[in-house]
């Protein structure tokens, strides 16, 4: 069983969801169990520290407000800030996972789902330019693992 949840802000403060309008990405963090903290996006920002950490922070308020207008992300972010990072093919599918080039050295993978949601896979730091083959693997399992839970309804939207 996988958990989506939506992503919340307000970090230091108690975190808040934003409303989603009508026309908004639904914007779901992949994680564990039914607790916030066990998403994999929290495990990538527990080894950040400074800047790095403020930097991720920023980028997913930027994301999340972004993402809440529904406008089409590639109308809000230049295509060196929002582009698809790399493809593969998965039980007959391209599944294409993008990368958005937040604060600093802050990425943020993701891919897109049906019914505009839009799932996060992953959060680095990124100071080189070619995403490492380990780093390529650990994304795909992560997207694999979510379109099998998806197409097996082993899911919980929270």
């Amino acid at each position: 069983m996988i958990y989506l949840h939506r992503l919340k802000v307000g970090y230091p403060s108690p975190l808040k969801e934003l409303e989603e309008k009508p026309n908004s990405w639904r914007v779901r963090l992949v994680c564990k169990s039914k607790d916030y903290s066990s998403c994999n996006c929290f495990d990538d920002l527990r080894l950040l520290e400074g800047n790095d950490l403020k930097d991720a922070r920023h980028s997913y308020i930027n994301f999340l407000q972004r993402t809440n207008s529904g406008q089409p992300l590639k109308d809000m972010y230049e295509k060196k800030q929002l582009h698809e990072a790399f493809s593969f093919k998965y039980n007959n599918k391209k599944i294409k996972v993008f990368r958005i080039w937040g604060s600093g050295d802050i990425r943020i993978y993701f891919i897109y789902g049906p019914d505009r949601y839009i799932y996060i896979l992953k959060t680095m730091i990124k100071r080189e330019n070619k995403l490492s083959e380990g780093k390529s693997t650990e994304i795909k399992e992560i997207a694999k693992n979510l379109i099998n839970m998806i197409d097996l309804g082993r899911v919980t939207y929270i």
